[in-house]
């Protein structure tokens, strides 16, 4: 039998019981990704050259064009869920978000879809009819707006405590992706099947999503509220100029490689930028349940367990740094299984990239603390100093390296958002 908590420490403890359950079936959604992952990169570097693999690295930036839709369906939604019962009396909250998720995911996949078309670069680097073309575009244009509406649905779990379910169909999806990949050396279009990947990956949470939308949440007896649109668009802005002050800039960053230092540096910055992402959305495993533990503990007046809980984060995010003690044998031989010979990585690539991990996830953790401390304002403020900072640095951005550009990144960070961050939120009462 396990315990029983009584009084204020019992919604914690359950919290407690939650994370695990959550991390241990995100384990297998995030292996199964991160083998998905990095087994293309070296395919992708192999079949594509450097050349067409800077070339792909512009073509994946194309997803920041999602993140408007995570106005109505992030963190957010998670935020205003938590502590409720879901059911049909919530029924008209999710159903604003879901519908207004999926126009404007509609509207982000035409704008990726359009410029991937007209593009002379993307275009003539597809080397197929332009029906093959078009239908590929088709496929990542669907992959964007399903992809949209389940992280939207992932957030509504998330609030309902049951986030582990939708990382095992997620997990699902990132298997059959992986399948998908070992028809790389055997497939000549290979922008096609790159775009068939992304939607397949999404298939069967999408799917499990229809299902319990419609039986559990009761879907079908919610309707769009406008007084909802309100309050979903005014916390959910917020967070998406955060994260745009995270996403824009190192997006821009490989247009400027691309056109100061070649394809080569943009090769290895994409590289390193798509290991450092995958650690980060992995531990999103932990980011979204923590938001209604954060909401309880301030409810609560334990201010002392927000502070230690945030404590521990931040250690836990520094240690990318201990690639730094790594002999200079390993990172070659690392960046060699990694990336084949197609990309010559040193320690200072690996050093100032570690550095970036760091700070993007001491980021993401003030970020979802302040969500959930319900601080909206300061996360406003900070975000939108640290864009301002990266415009600044990025201006007199002329011949940089990867090198220099991921120490930039993390320096603004560390500065204008994370060090604010961490004061507010260790002062919290």
């Amino acid at each position: 039998m396990e315990p029983n908590p009584a009084g204020a420490d019992a919604s914690l403890h359950v919290h407690g019981r939650v994370f695990v359950k959550v991390i241990s079936s995100g384990l297998v959604s995030k292996a199964l990704g991160a083998v998905l992952q990095l087994a293309s990169i070296p395919l992708a570097i192999r079949h594509l050259g450097a050349d067409g693999y800077g070339l792909y690295s512009l073509f994946i930036a194309l997803f920041i064009l999602q993140s408007p839709a995570q106005v109505f369906g992030g963190p957010n939604l998670t935020s205003l869920l938590s502590g409720t019962r879901l059911d049909h009396k919530n029924s008209d909250v999710i159903r604003t978000s879901l519908t207004l998720t999926f126009y404007v995911s509609v509207i982000g996949a035409v704008g990726a879809s359009l410029f991937t078309f007209l593009s002379p670069s993307f275009a003539g680097s597809v080397r197929s009819s332009v029906q093959e073309h078009l239908l590929g575009l088709l496929m990542f244009a669907l992959s964007l707006v399903m992809r949209a509406e389940c992280n939207s649905f992932i957030r509504i779990e998330t609030a309902a405590l049951q986030a582990h379910r939708s990382y095992l169909y997620n997990g699902l999806g990132n298997a059959l992706a992986a399948a998908m990949l070992l028809l790389f050396p055997f497939y000549p279009r290979i922008w096609f099947l790159i775009t068939i990947t992304c939607l397949v990956q999404t298939l069967p949470l999408y799917f499990y999503s229809l299902r319990e939308l419609r039986s559990n949440y009761r879907i079908r007896e919610g309707a769009v509220q406008m007084e909802i649109c309100k309050t979903l668009f005014f916390g959910g802005s917020i967070y998406l100029i955060f994260e745009f002050s995270s996403n824009l800039p190192r997006e821009l960053l490989k247009f400027i490689l691309d056109s100061k230092s070649g394809a080569a540096d943009l090769a290895i910055y994409s590289a390193l930028m798509s290991i450092s992402l995958l650690i980060r959305n992995s531990a999103t495993l932990i980011f979204g349940p923590m938001i209604p533990a954060i909401k309880q503990a301030l409810e609560q007046h334990q201010g002392a367990w927000i502070r230690r809980a945030y404590l521990i984060t931040v250690l836990l995010s520094a240690t990318p740094l201990i690639v730094a003690v790594f002999p200079d044998a390993l990172i070659s031989r690392g960046s060699s299984l990694l990336f084949g010979h197609g990309l010559l990585v040193n320690r200072w690539h690996v050093i100032s990239g570690a550095y970036f991990l760091a700070s993007l996830l001491i980021k993401y953790w003030g970020a979802y603390f302040l969500i959930g401390m319900h601080e909206r304002r300061f996360l406003l403020v900070t975000s939108v100093t640290s864009l301002a900072a990266f415009g600044v640095a990025a201006f007199a951005f002329t011949g940089w390296g990867a090198t220099n550009a991921f120490i930039m990144l993390a320096t603004v960070d560390m500065i204008f958002f994370n060090l604010p961050a961490t004061f507010k939120i260790l002062r919290t009462p």
